[in-house]
């Protein structure tokens, strides 16, 4: 189970680092641009083989790779070219590494992916310069991305804010002209949240909150959107839905993930669905309100 990512986006930055990969299979060769690209800011993995190179690759991620032409076994144009078959890692740069070149080996090179030759011995300001650009493209696509992340996702919980929520909705109604099955909306609100932060404190609420995103992020499926519409309130988009039942479902998961909080709370749950691809997102999140707020009047009968 489980749909979007419930990671704050501090966290992505925490989690994330600038990593170049060095494959060489002479030790003295490996310590010395360990060494020199170490001004540069980036972490250095140490490669000794071509095979070892491909694990690697398959691992993490890489703002370039430094790739030593000759070397037994998988040579550096075998080791690219495979580099460049994988969909993970076929935009990542690949400098060359030799003792020798003639024209013969550069256009073999940049036929199997290379950006770039460096001769040995290399030059350290060049050397630096040339990574040091990679790394600062990688940095700026991290930056991007997280701050893509921060205007898309609750800051609190890290589930999906109004606006990825509506645009991931409209999306999925748009789709129904093409499908036969059904888009829904459960809309939840947790019941008395006000008196938690009376009674404990509103730092104790933001921790309910984060802990029921999490709850609800584990019951939901990986197609289905979980975001924070607001104070106490959540969504979920539910995509390819057969049945009310499959809504039914859903909703008992969901109170019975959130059956043990401390300190304990109940949710109301309120549902909409349809098949009509004229629907608005607006629309169907009003539809499923109207139906949480019928829930939670009967619950009090």
């Amino acid at each position: 189970m489980g749909g979007t990512s419930a990671l704050p986006a501090e966290s992505i930055s925490a989690a994330t680092e600038i990593c170049i990969l060095v494959v060489d299979d002479d030790e003295s060769a490996l310590f010395a641009l360990t060494a020199l690209l170490a001004p540069i800011g980036a972490t250095v993995v140490e490669a000794r083989s071509g095979e070892e190179a491909l694990a690697a690759v398959d691992a993490q991620e890489f703002a370039a790779v430094l790739l030593d032409v000759g070397m037994p076994g998988l040579d550096g144009f075998e080791v690219a070219r495979r580099i460049k078959t994988q969909r993970t890692s076929q935009h990542t740069p690949i400098i060359f590494l030799t003792g020798h070149i003639d024209e013969a080996e550069i256009r073999r090179g940049y036929e199997v992916g290379a950006v770039d030759y460096l001769l040995k011995p290399i030059d350290p300001s060049v050397l630096q310069a040339k990574v040091g650009a990679f790394v600062d493209l990688a940095r700026l696509r991290q930056q991007t991305a997280i701050l893509t992340h921060r205007a898309l996702h609750d800051p609190l919980t890290g589930l999906a804010n109004r606006t990825l929520f509506f645009d991931r909705c409209e999306q999925a109604l748009t789709r129904l002209g093409r499908e036969t099955r059904q888009v829904g909306v459960l809309f939840l609100d947790l019941d008395e949240f006000k008196e938690v932060n009376d009674r404990y404190g509103h730092d104790t609420g933001d921790r309910l909150l984060i802990e029921a995103a999490a709850r609800i992020q584990r019951a939901i499926r990986a197609v289905d959107t979980a975001a924070r519409f607001g104070g106490d309130e959540f969504l979920i988009l539910c995509e390819q839905v057969v049945a009310d039942e499959d809504m039914d479902r859903l909703r008992d998961r969901i109170v019975e993930s959130l059956g043990d909080t401390s300190p304990p709370i109940s949710v109301s749950i309120g549902y909409a669905v349809t098949g009509d691809p004229s629907m608005t997102g607006e629309e169907l999140v009003r539809e499923a309100d109207h139906a949480m707020l019928r829930a939670k009047a009967l619950a009090k009968r």
